[in-house]
């Protein structure tokens, strides 16, 4: 948008630094009245900036389709997805075992939805996200990271990468033991496997920012012996965004492996190999594509023997395996 006249309007208290008070925003915030104070101020401030378009890239936003809903028959409002979409199963069933007081699903409103492909309109269709229109684009993110880095193929620096999935408090939130020592025992079987192999390895964190990168690593912390720790913060892939290190880490891996993370969906997109595994007790965090690519809850001479034969075979071969899953 850097050639474009364009503006960004923040939609969160904590990035708001200044607050516009004009006798012409406070007359339409009383004509345009929303149960939410804080919509009613973006409402009329949009209506006063009257832009042609509004775009974000955080599709899930409340905020973004309470708006939308509103202000849809004057405006184009676009949602550009950033993410896999996991919330649409995970908010149905927290409000199903009451986790969550209302089905959230019910407040999302994408008018045009720049989705990564089929798997989000069936979704959208199957947990009644309303969306007007979609656009099957697939992951800009990625699209942009491959502009701007070419790498030769089968270049590889690591030969397995473990992708970071830490889920702190999510026993509580699901009412059930194991949630979160599932999704730890993938790093320690993964661990084990480059070990036991002498794998080349890397572990991508997903927090960039200091004190959320220390509350992720300690939780890894609490489930990990120190020997098993030790060799996660050595191997360990910092984050910076800017220089798409997470995209290089996936690109520059044999195989990725994690549970249920966009990233697997993305190194598949990359005609990559990835190993996807659940170990937790609930169906929500499988991963979409069964078959090869996919294991629930094995035991670790499972795990390593899958990781192992991927690691054998070809990117060809493995497209074979999973289209023929």
């Amino acid at each position: 948008l850097y050639t474009k006249n364009y503006s960004i309007l923040y939609a969160r208290y904590e990035h708001i630094k200044i607050i516009y008070i004009t006798l012409d925003i406070f007359i339409l915030m009383i004509k345009n009245l929303h149960p939410n104070l804080f919509t009613c101020y973006l409402i009329s401030l949009i209506k006063i900036i009257k832009p042609k378009i509004i775009i974000t890239a955080t599709d899930n936003s409340f905020k973004f389709s309470e708006i939308a809903k509103v202000l849809n028959k004057n405006i184009i409002f676009m949602a550009v997805q950033n993410g896999s979409r996991y919330d649409f199963d995970r908010n149905k069933r927290l409000f199903e075992i009451g986790s969550l007081k209302q089905d959230d699903n019910k407040r999302f409103f994408l008018p045009n939805y720049y989705c990564f492909g089929d798997l989000e309109e069936e979704d959208c269709k199957k947990y009644n996200i309303k969306v007007l229109k979609f656009y099957k684009v697939g992951s800009l993110r990625l699209a942009q990271y491959l502009k701007e880095n070419k790498l030769k193929a089968n270049s590889y620096k690591y030969q397995v990468s473990l992708i970071s999935e830490n889920r702190a408090g999510e026993d509580k939130v699901w009412k059930q033991a194991g949630v979160e020592e599932g999704f730890a025992k993938i790093a320690k079987f993964t661990i084990k496997l480059c070990l036991r192999n002498n794998l080349s390895f890397t572990f991508i964190k997903k927090r960039q920012y200091k004190n959320l990168s220390i509350a992720e690593m300690n939780w890894y912390r609490e489930f990990l012996d120190e020997n098993e720790f030790n060799f996660l913060i050595k191997n360990s892939t910092p984050v910076l965004k800017t220089s798409f290190s997470s995209y290089k880490a996936i690109h520059q891996s044999e195989i990725s492996i994690g549970t249920h993370s966009t990233l697997l969906r993305e190194k598949l997109a990359l005609k990559g190999k990835i190993l996807a595994c659940n170990f937790t007790p609930l169906q929500h965090f499988d991963f979409p594509i069964k078959g090869f690519c996919f294991l629930k809850d094995p035991s670790f001479e499972e795990f390593e023997q899958r990781a192992l034969k991927i690691l054998k075979i070809d990117e060809k071969e493995y497209s074979t395996q999973i289209n023929n899953a």
